[in-house]
């Protein structure tokens, strides 16, 4: 029995290793970040498709009777030109502006593509290809409310920096020089008009 007493401790000291090293570590374990999906209890956090389903739903006009005026005029127009252009309404500027500053750091473009992602342009003419080619905003009845004076100077600054023509329109319509400006953009014979 003396022989077989310096073997236990030895035993002993070798199963706390194989079973120490069988557990887990928390020395090695980073602890993560719960899931936003984790913070917040689902009997709190709305889903989407109730969210939705939750109200009555119905449709309304893209344009109103104004903004349909002058996008008919430009239709009418945009049919004149032999390059076969096309007319669109309420086209978001994110989807037609880019940010081509390679040089840029990466918050300047963010905040830059910030500053006209949501914003949309009443009116844009593409060529066949779907190339913006000229941008129109309307200035009708309703247009002047809130900071309107400062979302039409970032899309005139946005436009005249991508190298893209942008008209005003006031809710008068068309004036001569616009009519002059479309159709040397549009290549519209010159006995044509907008109006």
């Amino acid at each position: 029995m003396l022989q077989s007493l310096p073997l236990f401790p030895l035993i002993t000291v070798f199963v706390v290793i194989v079973v120490a090293s069988l557990l887990p570590s928390r020395v090695n374990q980073k602890k993560k970040k719960p899931k936003q999906s984790e913070q917040v209890p689902s009997e709190i956090r709305p889903d989407p498709i109730e969210r939705v389903g939750s109200v009555r739903w119905g449709l309304k006009p893209l344009m109103n009777s104004s903004e349909y005026k002058i996008f008919s005029q430009l239709e009418q127009f945009a049919d004149q030109s032999p390059h076969c252009p096309r007319v669109f309404s309420q086209v978001s500027m994110g989807e037609i502006l880019r940010i081509d500053d390679k040089a840029a750091d990466r918050s300047a473009k963010i905040s830059a593509l910030n500053s006209v992602n949501a914003k949309r342009v009443d009116f844009l003419i593409t060529d066949i290809g779907g190339m913006p080619i000229v941008a129109l905003e309307y200035h009708g009845a309703g247009h002047f409310r809130g900071n309107a004076k400062v979302r039409d100077a970032v899309k005139r600054e946005a436009f005249r920096l991508a190298g893209l023509p942008f008209i005003e329109v006031s809710e008068a319509g068309f004036n001569p020089d616009q009519i002059a400006t479309l159709t040397q953009i549009l290549d519209v014979p010159e006995h044509a008009s907008a109006a």
